[in-house]
């Protein structure tokens, strides 16, 4: 049985032995309030949470209707809640409380996935349009005393510092 259980849990014999060993200590431990508290992890608990929970429920009406929700309109939102429910109170929204708004809500960032991808072929055009406009760009001076090399155009090889220089085979 032993070594069944060693093979499931993929520890060696020796760590089950001090484990067994020492198995009073370690339910001591574990019934400690300080280990339970830190197996629970740092959850802050809300400074505004009659603000934060009316937020949760826009949030979920407005996803429910299939509407977009961004960190701006959490930052708004939230602000116009805690101007409302508590008067006078300030309210800074920043990155950090979002993160720990969302990590409290549940909610996560998600990527916008209802896109079709178009092939590498379709993009071509696009792709040499934006070349052709580059490369117009590069042979007008930015101003008229603005000297222009004759090959090079705006930027000399000196100039170029560590550009990628590979042809893509579209010129």
């Amino acid at each position: 049985m032993r070594e069944k259980v060693c093979k499931d849990y993929k520890i060696t014999s020796s760590m089950l032995g001090k484990w067994i060993r020492d198995q009073d200590t370690i339910r001591q431990k574990v019934a400690s309030k300080r280990t339970r508290l830190l197996k629970q992890g740092g959850t802050r608990p809300p400074r505004f949470p009659r603000a934060e929970a009316e937020l949760a429920t826009r949030f979920k009406e407005r996803r429910s209707l299939g509407r977009r929700v961004s960190e701006r309109w959490f930052f708004t939102t939230m602000a116009q809640l805690v101007r409302d429910m508590y008067p006078g109170t300030p309210f800074t929204a920043s990155r950090g409380w979002l993160f720990r708004c969302c990590h409290r809500l549940g909610v996560s960032h998600r990527a916008k996935s209802n896109c079709k991808r178009s092939a590498a072929a379709d993009r071509v055009p696009a792709v040499r349009e934006w070349l052709g406009r580059y490369r117009h760009m590069l042979s007008i001076p930015l101003n008229k005393s603005m000297q222009m090399d004759p090959i090079w155009g705006r930027f000399p090889p000196p100039l170029r510092f560590n550009c990628d220089q590979v042809s893509t085979g579209m010129m």
